[in-house]
Parts: structure tokens; C-alpha cells; sequence
């Protein structure tokens, strides 16, 4: 029998009874032909890139063919691209099981994408998945619907469109439909017009070079796929024989519950969670991130003991929108897909899932690991059942909870005293803002005898002088160093390998504990510190609080041309400004820190910058260090993650900073002179004000004013120049924000703004915004913008009162004519939630290339769209869902859903914790009608913001 090593786990059921050897056998000879029904053959064809003009060209002969309950066969057809194409020659209205075309290509451009296909044949629909996710405008069938007949090129009426990142992907066409025969498949950017809808020619050249199309044995199988060429075999076994294996003798049945794993591992995470019905003891984990590198991702790791050698499926009962993971036992990957080797699952609720049959193994007799790894967010697991393929104890699809399980993790053996002069890692993510750690992970060295101890202000210039890896600074005020100006680390370099370390020795905090909720007389208080040509640095644990006590508006902070830099856990409050990047400071990370309660805001004072400008002159030249003499900073692959920012007047700045100078063209419209931060990601991230910077809008302080003493949670006044590496914010929460009351403060209380013509290539997703004067805010000659899977709920309407006044209550105010920088262009905003806010929900006025489509709204007060499609030339909106009497002044086409009720939409709320650095334990937010269920009606939907 199969069992866990922990005693509190094991909870085998009897096996029920044997059946006869006969039927024994026919069943497993039935399991083994369902367990490789969606196994792609191993052989794989060549990665098919992008062309220059951003198209994937795919024959589709070449694709790697797995069978199933309906199937697609070569045929030769000499009207064909290349005389040859792949037609379904069985129907089926069940995507698993069924027949699978897979092809693998690589994107160098991102941005939203057409599938469009040249098709003939009487059969009408097929499923197509990117990356395991279905493709669709249908929401009952998931099916891609396209015309009968000759020869035409289809984008399944629209609906084949799909939002590609850059790297490799996965194409995948299943047979829904007999008598679909398809000839090419090309991938094209939204903006291309090179194949009309409903024509009959071949359509662009390229795609893969030729392979071989013989069968040499016979079997239906061409060589090129078939790992058995010169002996028939079944396609659903890549062309070879299926091997009968041998009865696997007694085997039998283990129960895991999913929450008693062990957790181990940073990046993507899996945590405990109980906020779905239905789970199994009550209690299951769930993924928080994504990532494509499972050795970036976090493990839940069990462990068992079998008795005997087995054949078993690993059977997961899961839940949530997400659909795949990696899982590997004993270190090999259990996986249906050679090229990811990751394990699909259903995207449903609580089912039993074996990834289409793909999870199985030989299970030898002894001991074992089983692991499961990150690859989407959401994914629910609440038990995991390993049984011999020849039990009854569970089907694949089925939703019971199936046999019970241990509901507490086992009692893990203490931990073993690290030796000294050991090297600790970060693995205690709980103090800090989001829901997905994005952070890179911290290995620290020892404070032993090869640390240099810092213990007074006058050994603080050790950091300066030394050239020792390692530095503890003892708790204690150091400030006053700082009169005789900042602490400069010049030309000190570390390596990746061994970075040099800035640390806080401290034997009364355990290695995991942060210093959010210390008195100062347990923290290191430092005074302003700047890297200047220097690299690989982690600076940990560190306080910078009101650094100006012994200096005039100094950053706390400053990197000049120093890559590599990690500030980690660090404190800093209380400053003018609190963290700047400059010029040459590449892949430089700010994460895990507590930042804001600002001193002396004034226009432009921000916590976090990224700084490029023009020449800088005067006083300015003897401090800012290392700029350009042209203004055309670079700051790539800078990273701000999971930081708590509060009470800043602008939380995170991107600057464009001209100096004061008039607008000349020749300063402000040549790219020259424009900074590039091309990489930089914004993630993870809480970002508010509270009520004591409110203000009564006459300048005095008012907890219950609606005006408030600050501007923006993100203001971006430049972006990327690389559009293949654009600025991305994603995940991070932001609220608060009111109009602006302060000498020379101007702002209508945006929560994300971006402005100027040096702001492109920016990428704005899964973003949460709520309770602010206005969600995001585009204008000035802003290009190159995707804003996507945002949630935006109750922006603040001041109902007209002086002195309040334009763009208040508005998630959306993108465009207007500029005289300086010209008209913001090329902006799309899809998938995202908009939810009760006071004003129309969007104005897009005088915006070249404009997309707004499949947004899901419900009324506020009055949030109609003002879309002004005389002005805004080139301009597209459809299929967005407006409940409660939105009204889109006739915009709206066919496939676009107008409903009276905000009921009818069938969303539920969405809770989560906020402020979690500055308060033990956090505060909880919830927010309501956010998220999708299976019965909203949406003509389309975010994939991301859905309750299963």
C-alpha cells in the first residue's frame, strides 16, 4: 500500500473489491490509451518566430499531432499552402480528450494579436488554447466558431484575438467539429491589415522550413512524428506500440490533504487559503503568482512511502481560474506537454483533475517526493489522491471530496542550529504588500569574525573606505555622520556571487523578523547614503528616518551609475525624498520596505524616482551625479517591488525633468533628450494616502476634507524606448488619492498618471485602484499604451462642489490635444472592471488609434462613455459590458451587452489585506460587485478577475 511518512497523514481506504484478471486487463489496456489520449508526440518541430513585421507564419503539416476522441489527419490537397493541410475527422463537444494540433513560437514583439486561419471544409468550430488557455468569444462552449466552405481566411468572427508577452508560447487547435480542414495559421498584431476576412489566397509567405510527410510504416503516423517509424503503432502512443503492463499487484491509496505540505522556495508563491466553499477540511492552498520558470517559483512538497511497485495516477482536486502547474516526482516531471512540461488543469471549480490522464507513474517500491510548482496564479489545490490505475477510488472529473484527509500540517522536525558563519535567506513574505511576491530573493552572510562591526558614527565612514563584502551596524543613531554629508560608496564593487552586505546586527530579531514596528532604539538610524559607480550591493534592514535632521533636503538614497543595488527590508520615512535612481543604475531592485510619511511636500517631492533630465547646472551639478550631458538617462530593468508607500506626494515618479526651460520643440520633441527606463516593473506595490493628509481645500487640515496634500499614487513622465521591453506596472494596489491643495500642488486626485511625449511603451495590468479622485490619466503626447485586467471601483466625485473641479469620479480621462507635445495616441483599454464610480466611466477625446473593448462596467452615478469618434481618428470600441444604465451613445456594436440592471451582471466582492507593513496583521478591504462568475453574461471578460 502507498503511504505518507507522516504519521498524522496516513488515511488509506480500502481498496474496493478485486475484479477479475480479464477485466483487469481490458481496463487497463482502456486507461493506457485514455493516458496518452493528449501526450503531443515527443519529436518536436522547430520554433517559429516572428518576422520582421510581426507575424508567426505556420503551415499546419507541421504541427505536432496528438490523437483523442475525434482526431486530425494529413491530407494532400494541391490548393493547399505547401499541397498539404490537416482536416478533423471526428466530432466531439468535450475539449478534454479531444485531438490536438501544438505549435511552439517565439514573440519578440508583445501586444494584443489576431489568430487568423485559412480554413475550408463544412465543419464550423474548433477550441484554440495559447499557452493552455482557450481562446473564445463564447462563454458557454468556449468554441471558436468560423464559416463552412472553400477555401477563406477566418478570425473566427473576432473572436480569435489574444494578448501575447514577449517569449515562447504554445498554439493549440483541438477538433471540436468533423470535416475542419485547415491550411495556415498566421499570428499578426491587431494593426495588421495584410489578410481581409472572407478572402481565398495563400496569404503571407514564411513559417517553418518543410519536413518530411512519410509513413513509412504505415500507421497514419509521419516519420517526423513518429518515435516508432518502422513499427505501426497507434498515434496516441507517437506511432508506437502500446506495451500491456504486468498487473501491478496489491497496490493501494494515499490522501493528502493539500494545506499540510511543506512551502519552501521565493517567487511565485503558494499559500493557505479558506475563502472558497467546498474545500476539504475547510482549508486549501492556492498559487499567488505566475512564472515560466518553475525553478523561480515556490514547492509544495509532501512526502510518501509505498510498499510495493505501482502504476498510479496522481489525482489533484483543484478549483480557480488557473490551469496549470508544474508537478515532478522524485525529481522527474510528470507533465502532457514535452515542450513546457507543465500539467494542465480544468479551470473550474472544486474537480478531480489527473491533467487529462497525463499524471501518471511507475511508482517503485520505497520512499518519495512529490512536488507541485508554481506556473499560474489562482490555481486551487485542496487534496491530492494517489491511486493505482486500477482502483475505483476516484474519477477524473468528478467533484466529490473524495476520501478524508489530515486538516493540519505535520509537526516538522526542529530546525537543526546553523553553524557559524552561515549564510540566511529571506523565506518570510508575510510583512509585505501584495499578493504575489515579485521580489528577488536575499541570501545574507553571517555577522561574523571577516564582518566589519559598525557601532558609532565615526565607523560609519568604514562603508566609504573599507573594501570588506560584509558590514553590521549595530541599533543606534547614526545620523549625525550625516553632517558632514551623505555616506558616499565610491567604486566599491561586489559581484553576483558575493555581493557586498549593509546589515543590521542585531541578536534580539530572528533572521525573518523586519523593523517595521520597532522602537528607534532598536533600529540602525543612518543618515544619507549614495552609490556612486558601484555594483552589486544588498543594503538590509536599514532605517532611514528624518535624514534631514543633520543635512537640507537630501534623498535618503541616491544610485548613480550603480547596477545591482537591493534595498531590502529598509525603513525610510519622515524625508523629502526618499529613493532615487540615476543614470547607469541598471536591474537596481527597491522591495520589501516600508516608505512615505513624507516631511515638507512640495510639487514633484516623491518617495521613489527614477530621474533623467536635461543638463543640470548650478548647485545641482556638485549632487547629481553621473547624468548625461544630453538628458537621455538610461535606467534599465529597475525594479519596485511589494513596498508599502504611504503619504507621499507621489508615491513613485518616472521623471522627465527639463529644468524649468521653455517648451522648445528642440528640447522636448527630439528623443535625444528623452529618458529611457526600458524593463522597469512596478509590482506588487500598496500605494495610499490617509485621511491625515486631508485637507478642507482652502489649505487646511481636514480628515474629512475631499481634497487632500499630495498628487499621485505613479506619475510617469517617461517610459521605455524599447517597445519590446516597455515599463510594466502589474499587482499593485493603490487608493486614497484626492485633488491636489498645496502651494503649487496640481493634480484632480489621479491615482496613475502619465504625461508628456516621453511616456511610451507602457504596460498597465492587473492593477487595483479604488476610492481616488480618478483612476488613470493619460494626456500629453502619451503613446504605446496597454491598460488591461485592472480593477477600478468607486472613483471619488466631488458633486460639484467649489473648488473641485474637471476629471473627478472618472476611471478613464485619456487624451486631449497638448500645443507642445501633440495628441496622445495608440491606447488600448481591455478586460478591465469598472465599478460604481461618480462620473462616466470613460472620456477618450481626440486620441489617434484608440481601442476600447470588452470592459466590463457597472454604473455609478452617471457613467456614460464620452468617446468622441469624429476626433478620435481610427478609433475602435465594442464587445464591453455595461450594466445599470451605462449608456455608450451608440457605440456599441453587435456582441456588446446592454443590460438596466447592475444585478444582471452576477458579479461578487473581493476582500484582501492592505497595509500589512505598517500594521501587524494588516487591515481588510473588501471591495464589492468586482469579480466575474459563471453567470455573467459578459461578451468577453478578463481572465484574471473571475470567481470560480
Amino acid at each position: 500500500m502507498l503511504r505518507t511518512l507522516f504519521p498524522s497523514a496516513i488515511n488509506c481506504s480500502p481498496l474496493r473489491k478485486r475484479r477479475p484478471l480479464a477485466a483487469l486487463v481490458t481496463a487497463t489496456i482502456a486507461l493506457f490509451a485514455l493516458a496518452f489520449a493528449l501526450t503531443p508526440s515527443a519529436a518536436q518541430a522547430a520554433i517559429v518566430s516572428q518576422n520582421s513585421a510581426g507575424l508567426v507564419i505556420l503551415e499546419v503539416e507541421h504541427g505536432i499531432a496528438s490523437s483523442g476522441s475525434a482526431s486530425w489527419s494529413l491530407s494532400a490537397d494541391a490548393s493547399a499552402s505547401g499541397g498539404k493541410s490537416m482536416r478533423s475527422t471526428g466530432s466531439t463537444w468535450r475539449q478534454s480528450g479531444s485531438g490536438s494540433l501544438d505549435f511552439e513560437f517565439s514573440v519578440t514583439q508583445p501586444g494584443r494579436s489576431v489568430i487568423y486561419f485559412r480554413k475550408k471544409g463544412a465543419g464550423k468550430s474548433l477550441w484554440v488554447s495559447i499557452d493552455g488557455v482557450t481562446v473564445s468569444a463564447s462563454r458557454s462552449s468556449r468554441a471558436i466558431y468560423t464559416e463552412s466552405g472553400g477555401w477563406l481566411w477566418t478570425d473566427g468572427f473576432h473572436a480569435a484575438t489574444t494578448r501575447l508577452t514577449a517569449g515562447t508560447h504554445t498554439l493549440q487547435l483541438q477538433v471540436r467539429e468533423a470535416d475542419v480542414d485547415i491550411d495556415k495559421i498566421v499570428i499578426a498584431p491587431a494593426s495588421y491589415s495584410g489578410i481581409a476576412i472572407g478572402g481565398s489566397g495563400l496569404g503571407p509567405t514564411g513559417g517553418e522550413p518543410p519536413v518530411t510527410t512519410k509513413d513509412g510504416d504505415n500507421d497514419g503516423v509521419i516519420d517526423s512524428l513518429d518515435e516508432c517509424p518502422t513499427v505501426a503503432g497507434p498515434a496516441s502512443n507517437n506511432g508506437c506500440p502500446i506495451v500491456i503492463p504486468p498487473n501491478p499487484g496489491n497496490a493501494g491509496v494515499v490522501v493528502i490533504e493539500a494545506e499540510s505540505g511543506a512551502v519552501s522556495g521565493s517567487g511565485a508563491q503558494w499559500i493557505k487559503s479558506s475563502g472558497v466553499s467546498g474545500a476539504s477540511g475547510s482549508a486549501y492552498m492556492r498559487s499567488t503568482g505566475e512564472s515560466w520558470n518553475k525553478d523561480n517559483s515556490a514547492t509544495l512538497r509532501f512526502t510518501f512511502s509505498t510498499d510495493a511497485a505501482s502504476d498510479s495516477y496522481i489525482y489533484i482536486r483543484k478549483a480557480g481560474s488557473g490551469n496549470s502547474l508544474w508537478m515532478t516526482l522524485d525529481g522527474k516531471a510528470i507533465s502532457a506537454i514535452p515542450t513546457t512540461q507543465a500539467l494542465y488543469l480544468r479551470p473550474q471549480g472544486w474537480v478531480w483533475s489527473n491533467g487529462f490522464n497525463a499524471a501518471r507513474a511507475k511508482i517503485p517500491a520505497g520512499d518519495h517526493t512529490l512536488e507541485l510548482h508554481v506556473r499560474n496564479r489562482n490555481v486551487l489545490i485542496d487534496k491530492i489522491i494517489i491511486a493505482s490505475t486500477d482502483s475505483n477510488v476516484i474519477a477524473a472529473g468528478s467533484t466529490e471530496k473524495g476520501p478524508d484527509g489530515p486538516t493540519t500540517p505535520p509537526t516538522p522536525d526542529p530546525p537543526k542550529p546553523k553553524p557559524p558563519g552561515s549564510s540566511h535567506t529571506v523565506s518570510d513574505f508575510s510583512r509585505f504588500p501584495g499578493e504575489t511576491n515579485h521580489s528577488l530573493p536575499v541570501t545574507l552572510p553571517a555577522c561574523d569574525a571577516n564582518a566589519v562591526r559598525i557601532n558609532t558614527p565615526s565607523e560609519l565612514r568604514l562603508l566609504e573606505s573599507s573594501n570588506a563584502r560584509v558590514f553590521c551596524i549595530a541599533p543606534g543613531d547614526y545620523r549625525s555622520a550625516g553632517a558632514q554629508g551623505p555616506i558616499i560608496i565610491k567604486g566599491k564593487h561586489g559581484s553576483a556571487d558575493a555581493p557586498k552586505v549593509i546589515q543590521l546586527d542585531n541578536s534580539s530579531l530572528n533572521f525573518n523578523d523586519v523593523i517595521f514596528d520597532l522602537s528607534t532604539s532598536k533600529l540602525a538610524l543612518l543618515p544619507a547614503i549614495s552609490f556612486v559607480d558601484s555594483s552589486h550591493w544588498i543594503v538590509d534592514r536599514m532605517a532611514f528616518i528624518n535624514v534631514n535632521q543633520y543635512q537640507t533636503r537630501v534623498t535618503a538614497i541616491e544610485l548613480h551609475a550603480s547596477p545591482d543595488i537591493i534595498l531590502s527590508r529598509l525603513r525610510i520615512e519622515k524625508n523629502a525624498n526618499s529613493v532615487s535612481f540615476y543614470h547607469l543604475s541598471h536591474r537596481s531592485v527597491l522591495q520589501n520596505s516600508l516608505i512615505g510619511r513624507s516631511a515638507g511636500l512640495i510639487p514633484d517631492s516623491v518617495c521613489i524616482g527614477l530621474v533623467g533630465g536635461l543638463v543640470f547646472s548650478g548647485s545641482d551639478s556638485s549632487r547629481k551625479l553621473n547624468e548625461p550631458s544630453n538628458g537621455a538617462s538610461r535606467i534599465f530593468n529597475a525594479g519596485i517591488y511589494n513596498n508599502e508607500i504611504v503619504n507621499c506626494n507621489d508615491g513613485i515618479m518616472l521623471f522627465w525633468d527639463p529644468r524649468e526651460r521653455t517648451r522648445e520643440s528642440h528640447i522636448y520633441n527630439s528623443p535625444s533628450y528623452w529618458p529611457d527606463y526600458q524593463g522597469t516593473v512596478i509590482a506588487g506595490n500598496d500605494i495610499y494616502i490617509d485621511s491625515s493628509l486631508r485637507t478642507n481645500c482652502y489649505g487646511a487640515p481636514s480628515t474629512t476634507g475631499i481634497c487632500a496634500r499630495a498628487e499621485n499614487a505613479i506619475d510617469l513622465k517617461a517610459g521605455s524606448k524599447n517597445a519590446t521591453k516597455p515599463v510594466r506596472i502589474t499587482d499593485n494596489r493603490m487608493w486614497g488619492f484626492r485633488k491636489a491643495d498645496g502651494t503649487s500642488l496640481s493634480d484632480q486626485g489621479v491615482a496613475l498618471s502619465l504625461h508628456f511625449i516621453a511616456t511610451k511603451n507602457i504596460e498597465i495590468s492587473e492593477n487595483v485602484i479604488w476610492d481616488s479622485g480618478s483612476g488613470i490619466g493619460i494626456t500629453r503626447g502619451v503613446s504605446a499604451v496597454t491598460i488591461h485586467n485592472n480593477i477600478l471601483h468607486k472613483m471619488f466625485y466631488d458633486g460639484g462642489r467649489r473648488p473641485i473641479y474637471g476629471n473627478t469620479g472618472l476611471p478613464f480621462a485619456i487624451g486631449d490635444l497638448e500645443p507642445y507635445f501633440g495628441a496622445t495616441r495608440d491606447i488600448e483599454i481591455s478586460e478591465n472592471h469598472v465599478v460604481d464610480s461618480g462620473g462616466p466611466w470613460i472620456i477618450v477625446n481626440q486620441v489617434p488609434n484608440a481601442t476600447v473593448d470588452c470592459n466590463v462596467v457597472i454604473a455609478g452615478s452617471a457613467s456614460d462613455a464620452w468617446f468622441n469618434t469624429r476626433k478620435n481618428t481610427n478609433a475602435r470600441i465594442g464587445k464591453n459590458s455595461l450594466y445599470g444604465g451605462v449608456r455608450g451613445y451608440n457605440l456599441e456594436p453587435a456582441g456588446s451587452v446592454l443590460r438596466s440592471s447592475k444585478a444582471a451582471a452576477k458579479m461578487v466582492g473581493k476582500c484582501f489585506r492592505v497595509g500589512v507593513a505598517s500594521r501587524s496583521g494588516g487591515q481588510q478591504v473588501c471591495l464589492d460587485r468586482v469579480l466575474s462568475t459563471r453567470s455573467s453574461p459578459h461578451a468577453c471578460d478578463s481572465e484574471t478577475w473571475r470567481n470560480y
